[in-house]
């Protein structure tokens, strides 16, 4: 070995510590470590003391050249004494300016929170983890004092057992963390956890966490201080938002356009000025789930355990802030780099920044946020082929949209010319100027525009980098990234981008994301068209500022014929013709067949399947129902999406997506390769992927024949099945299998309820209580019960006390309303929830209240009512609708909602209880429209059914081991137990 490195010019760094220990308890020197002559110097070598549960000790060695391993303190949520936080924390109620207002309630939050919620150290070690407890740390001392022990008297038996025994009980310790980790953690996991997430997860289980040190390299110079690298990422980030742009044009407007100041009057009388409601406040609450502070420091977690009274504090808070100005601290964000996929690490332009603002300032972005967009829905201010940022909308709009016309083009014979357009740092580049003026244009004034123009005044960021942050620069343009109305506010300003098209071009937006498309038969007329329409986007782009990028701006000719490219011009460039395109996350061909999107999306899939198999083989996170809940989430939602759009591809490339559910499977129930794959999706309760989409294209249809105004609920109105082939369904557009989808559940587009979009953002505030709903109901006896209703009937002496209630026996539903001077009973649709029917209750009452003089107190036993009609906002129900609009025309305090616990022999409750069963009797039945969650359960109850058809036409042999289709839970067996079990259900074992 001397003679070889000597030979090679090598050294050897070890210092001559063991670095193995035997089963026997012996020690040896085989771990070497070998460097060159030129770094061995810069580096120390010695073997860790632990042996982290192996019999090699760990090399430990460390480099001269230092780098930070701090980390921003972190709140530790999880160990917060939030009693004691509710007790010391006092909010002012008188303010002084926005700024001290600001200060003084940020300086008592964190002052309450820095006495009852511990934080972390600050910097990175082995307990960062995340799912290292303190059993673990005690565990881990009695391992490492065994060791001790054991090497101060070597070969000692006692003492070698002993420390084997403590290891054996900190391996347990630590596994059963991992597994309470990693349960913790499923129950967090949606459609939209991305596997970048998970798998980060899995690393910091696997291994400690690490913190990334970047390192960038300007004009072949390194730079490696943090504090010099935050600062020129903070630079870089500035540079791209520094208001400038090579468009002498648009300069010389906006120069024009910028001495006549835009300025809002004030105006208290309008809806949208008016203070703000404890409704709005605690919607807004609710919906947030981020844990990360901004610069203050406080999370939305510590508004969210705030008292009433203090919860009342903070809205006086935010309505003086209204009514006043914009606070100072609201202006900056802290910014964190994120390296771009595939990107140079060492280039600022590499990195991606993502915002960090104030929750306090968010929570009030996003009351504001609904009101604006409640007022431009009732404006109807946008563009209807806009779907960003919209209720209601969604990415697949605009493909949908595109596919009809490409398919109808196909099925006729003709063409379709489609640009698909890139804007060229478009959040960034937004004219603030421009964009308060469209918003006075609309006719805003007031509290809201005004906040409006001081949230985008005086923006700066400091880029954070481990724990050293930069300076502070300044963002002169953009909409601020990472805030709530940044993207409502995009969206004003582009919302007229194709207001001024030729008719003959179609056009879809997506935010930045639009495209352009016009079909027909003759190529010549078809590029003039669509030359004319590029050209009134660049004049849009000299008078508002959004550049289109031309090099990044394709073209496609989506035709069956052989023919040479037009040449199409933005900007003075040609534009590329593609043979595909990505345009919202679908691959499009030339000819629609899907072939490349579906390849595409079994690369990603496989990808994420390799991520189940490290689950699998990990004793932490390979049981079934955790594997099958990673499936649904990572894989499934990716072959979810637009999957009713590529359902008309080639089954031969279909199948590839049934061999990704089918692996999948396969590593849900430990099966093997020999399983039917017939019984794999019965086994694992997972629909076929072609019911999936037939379940998934209904969904879409109801949703977006609920919006009135809908480009393609429109295009689905007008649909004629006798233009199309009725035996050929994979080659109809999507407004030909959306048709078919509503026939086929046997559903006309007149059964499904029309909701207005404004009422999507924004209710008034309804008087809708629930008193004793803070008592559980088995807390109480009937008579205890008896007493808490005699005190609040009481406090209602001066109203008329009604009862409603709602029925669901079989297959009938019905609704009541009593009053000791009338009832009221109806019968519902069969398919009706007993949700719905509670809500139909209230509706008929407040509907018969109307007409009638007095107050009226109505007592409703169904406490989801309540919840949704408290926050009635956003709407899935339209009877919540319809309920909203009700009251709202009735004198302000005239009706008044309570909650009442039922069966505990309340006698109008019982009354109405008893009217409710007898409407199921009733002949008549009134059809009302469906409600959306009711729609949505028949509609799954219609395809598993047919899943159970299919299912049931399999031979006897095959479908013995499940005759009816359904989820089997074997949670408490071990994940050795469940495969065995599985198996053998299936017959497929390896003896077999």
């Amino acid at each position: 070995m001397c003679k070889w490195l000597t030979d090679n010019n090598l050294v050897l760094l070890n210092t001559g510590e063991p670095t193995h220990i035997s089963p026997a308890g012996t020690y040896s020197h085989i771990d070497l470590t070998i460097a060159t002559p030129d770094i061995a110097p810069l580096f120390t070598w010695h073997p860790h003391h632990d042996l982290y549960n192996s019999d090699h000790f760990p090399i430990i060695i460390k480099s001269s050249i230092q780098f930070p391993m701090k980390t921003t303190p972190r709140w530790k949520l999880s160990d917060a004494n939030w009693e004691g936080f509710r007790e010391n924390l006092k909010l002012p109620n008188t303010f002084l300016s926005p700024t001290q207002a600001c200060g003084t309630v940020v300086d008592s939050i964190v002052k309450a929170a820095t006495m009852h919620i511990p934080q972390t150290k600050g910097y990175t070690s082995f307990r960062s983890s995340g799912w290292w407890t303190p059993k673990c740390s005690a565990a881990k001392r009695t391992k490492n004092r065994a060791l001790t022990q054991y090497k101060h008297h070597l070969g000692n038996i006692s003492l070698w057992i002993a420390y084997k025994k403590a290891r054996a009980i900190f391996r347990r310790t630590v596994l059963e963390a991992q597994r309470t980790s990693w349960t913790n953690y499923l129950s967090t996991i949606t459609t939209r956890t991305s596997s970048a997430e998970i798998w980060r997860k899995v690393r910091s289980i696997k291994r400690p966490t690490a913190t990334n040190t970047i390192i960038l390299k300007e004009n072949n110079k390194v730079i490696a201080d943090p504090v010099a690298v935050a600062n020129s990422l903070a630079i870089h980030f500035s540079r791209k938002s520094n208001g400038s742009s090579t468009d002498l044009i648009f300069s010389t407007h906006r120069n024009e356009r910028e001495l006549t100041p835009v300025i809002f009057p004030p105006d208290n009388g309008v809806w949208y000025n008016r203070p703000f409601e404890k409704s709005e406040l605690d919607r807004a609450l609710s919906t947030s789930k981020s844990k990360c502070p901004g610069p203050d420091n406080i999370p939305f977690a510590f508004l969210q355990q705030l008292s009433s009274e203090q919860t009342a504090s903070m809205l006086a808070f935010f309505n003086y802030i209204y009514s006043t100005g914009f606070p100072h601290q609201w202006r900056e964000a802290i910014v964190i780099p994120i390296l771009k996929t595939g990107k140079t690490a060492t280039v600022t332009s590499s990195y991606r920044p993502i915002a960090l603002t104030n929750c306090v300032c968010k929570t009030m972005e996003k009351m504001i946020n609904w009101r604006l967009q409640a007022f431009l829905e009732q404006s109807a201010f946008f563009d209807p082929c806009q779907s960003g940022f919209r209720a209601g909308h969604s990415t697949l709009d605009g493909l949908a949209r595109l596919e009809h016309s490409i398919k109808d083009s196909l099925l006729l014979n003709n063409m379709c010319l489609a640009v698909f357009l890139d804007i060229s740092q478009a959040f960034d580049t937004v004219w603030h100027h421009g964009l308060l003026y469209k918003l006075h244009a609309l006719g805003l004034n007031g509290n809201l525009p005004l906040f409006i123009q001081q949230f985008l005044q005086l923006r700066r960021i400091n880029v954070r980098v481990s724990s050293t942050t930069s300076s502070s620069y300044p963002l002169h343009s953009g909409v601020p990234q990472g805030s709530v109305l940044s993207p409502t506010l995009f969206t004003v300003l582009i919302n007229d981008l194709f207001a001024q098209l030729p008719s003959a071009v179609s056009h879809s937006l997506y935010a930045d994301d639009g495209v352009l498309w016009v079909t027909g038969h003759s190529l010549t007329e078809m590029n003039n068209s669509m030359q004319l329409a590029l050209s009134t986007i660049e004049d849009w782009s000299h008078s508002w500022g959004l550049q289109m990028a031309p090099a990044k701006t394709k073209a496609m000719l989506f035709t069956r014929k052989h023919l040479l490219y037009p040449t199409l011009r933005l900007n003075g460039e040609n534009i590329n013709f593609v043979a595909t395109t990505t345009f919202l996350g679908m691959v499009l061909d030339r000819r629609l067949t899907w072939g490349q999107h579906i390849a595409s999306l079994q690369a990603r899939c496989s990808s994420d399947l390799r991520l189940m198999f490290v689950l699998a083989a990990n004793k932490w996170g390979a049981d079934s129902e955790s594997l099958s809940r990673i499936y649904i989430a990572l894989i499934r939602s990716k072959l979810d999406y637009a999957s009713f759009l590529y359902s008309t591809a080639a089954p031969s490339h279909l199948i590839k997506l049934d061999r990704i559910q089918y692996a999948a499977i396969r590593l849900i129930l430990g099966l093997l390769k020999c399983t039917p794959t017939c019984t794999l999706e019965a086994a694992a309760n997972l629909m076929p992927l072609k019911i999936r989409r037939e379940l998934l294209l209904a969904r879409y249809t109801h949703r977006i024949q609920s919006i009135e105004h809908h480009p393609l609920r429109l295009l689905a109105l007008a649909y004629s099945p006798t233009l199309f082939p009725a035996n050929s369904p994979h080659l109809l557009p999507i407004t030909g299998r959306m048709y078919n989808a509503l026939n086929s559940i046997q559903i006309s587009s007149k059964d499904i309820p029309v909701i207005p979009m404004s009422k999507k953002y924004y209710a008034p505030n309804l008087q809708v209580k629930s008193t004793l709903s803070a008592t559980r109901k088995d807390n109480l006896s009937a008579q205890q019960w008896h007493q808490a209703f005699h005190d609040l009937k009481s406090s209602y002496e001066d109203r008329v006390p009604v009862y409603t209630d709602g029925s669901v026996q079989g297959n009938r539903c019905g609704c009541a309303v009593w009053n000791s001077n009338f009832a009221i009973k109806v019968r519902l649709p069969p398919e009706a929830s007993i949700l719905t029917a509670e809500m139909y209750g209230i509706y008929c009452a407040i509907k018969f209240l109307a007409c009638l003089e007095g107050k009226y107190i109505i007592f409703t036993d169904s406490l989801s009512s309540i919840t949704i009609l408290r926050h009635p906002v956003p709407i899935t129900n339209y009877l919540t609708s319809w309920i909203v609009d009700a009251i709202a025309d009735q004198p302000n305090g005239k009706i008044v909602l309570e909650w009442i616990p039922s069966h505990v022999g309340i006698a109008g409750n019982e009354a109405a209880d008893t009217l409710a069963q007898e409407a199921l009797q009733l002949g008549n039945v009134t059809n009302i429209q469906l409600p959306t969650n009711d729609f949505q359960r028949k509609v799954k109850k219609f395809y598993q059914d047919k899943w159970q058809t299919n299912w049931n036409t399999l031979p006897m042999h095959q479908t013995s081991f499940k005759p009816l289709l359904g989820k089997t839970s074997y949670s408490s067996l071990s994940r050795q137990e469940q495969v065995t079990i599985t198996r053998l259900r299936l017959q497929t074992c390896k003896v077999t």
